[in-house]
């Protein structure tokens, strides 16, 4: 039964990789830099690599604007590829993982000025305790997520329920959603994986009355085997977190991530957009 599951998860990884090969070669291909954030902090402060300061990302979302480039959403996102709706000249997206406070503190205070759309990837756990935990970075809270969802600036999608985290799995030192960890059958996984997105499809739907349609992968490492159960819990989009501009998006599935490090200059960015 094992080997079957096996078999089946190879089997889904080639389908998902002919699927974007087959988009890309008979649809005309849309380029997209969709860019990756996860916590900022203000000037004097910093955590680790992946944190922004304030001026850094302002300065950032001001060079997107003067040079013409229009923030749009997942919401956006999959409704162009439906058929639902054209989008502007030069697109861009602003994404965020894991849902840290410092994304309504800082990240939403500058989008909200410039009138700029961008996409929140949520733990769920982390966020339902989000008022009785005393984590080292923050996490959002409903209240704050709500207040940006109204806002119609903000989507809010999935990065996992309580499963982002590395573990020792079966293909070495990784993120447990996207393998068994040692000793875990192939069925037990698709069970304990199946629960989690279940888990945080569910919160996002009791606490914004809206179904998530989009899934971050932590670590940018996923499966055949996630890559199938999040099509059948509905998810329209899935997100890595390395590969430089997507350059179609209409292949909808593990779309290329820019990541943006606290170390990137304006420079950087430029290079990157132009490629």
């Amino acid at each position: 039964m094992k080997k079957i599951l096996t078999i089946v998860g190879i089997v889904v990884t080639i389908v998902i990789i002919c699927h974007r090969n087959y988009v890309q070669i008979n649809e005309k291909p849309m380029s997209i830099p969709i860019l990756m954030y996860h916590h900022f902090e203000l000037d004097k402060n910093k955590t680790n690599d992946m944190t922004v300061y304030k001026s850094d990302f302002e300065r950032q979302m001001k060079y997107l604007k003067k040079n013409g480039y229009t923030a749009i959403n997942t919401k956006d996102l999959e409704k162009f590829i439906k058929g639902e709706k054209t989008l502007p000249t030069k697109p861009v997206m602003i994404t965020a993982d894991d849902g840290y406070r410092s994304n309504y503190n800082i990240m939403y205070p500058i989008l909200k000025k410039l009138n700029m759309k961008s996409t929140i990837f949520i733990i769920g756990k982390s966020i339902d305790n989000s008022k009785n935990t005393q984590n080292k970075i923050p996490s959002l809270t409903w209240d704050d997520i709500r207040e940006m969802y109204k806002s119609g600036l903000i989507d809010i999608e999935c990065h996992t329920y309580d499963s982002h985290v590395k573990g020792n799995t079966s293909s070495g030192e990784k993120g447990i959603f996207s393998s068994p960890v040692i000793g875990e059958s192939e069925h037990d996984y698709e069970k304990r994986i199946n629960k989690d997105i279940k888990e945080n499809i569910s919160s996002i739907e009791k606490n914004l009355n809206y179904k998530p349609i989009a899934f971050a992968y932590p670590y940018g490492e996923w499966s055949g085997t996630s890559e199938n159960i999040l099509k059948q819990h509905g998810i329209k989009l899935t997100f890595v977190a390395f590969g430089g501009k997507e350059n179609n998006v209409k292949a909808s599935y593990l779309l290329k991530r820019i990541g943006i490090p606290g170390s990137y200059t304006i420079d950087d960015l430029k290079k990157e957009l132009e490629k």
